[in-house]
């Protein structure tokens, strides 16, 4: 799990996006542990991020936003 999100840490170092379009149901790692991972480095914390997901309860909608997400 760890190398996955370094791995995609690495990819967003590489390509410098505006934004990043997150899917919280990635196949190695939840998105949203890529999000927490993202906030926590001062290098990616403000890289706008919105978060895609097939959740519909609005817990997870919160859960998303809390972790990150800005929207």
């Amino acid at each position: 799990e760890e190398q996955d999100v370094a791995a995609a840490r690495a990819c967003i170092a590489d390509q410098r996006p505006d934004l990043a379009i997150v899917d919280w149901m990635l196949p190695d790692v939840p998105g949203i542990e890529l999000i927490r991972a993202l906030r926590r480095d001062e290098i990616y914390r403000e890289i706008p991020v919105i978060m895609l997901t097939a959740r519909a309860e609005e817990y997870d909608k919160v859960k998303g936003l809390d972790a990150g997400a800005d929207d």
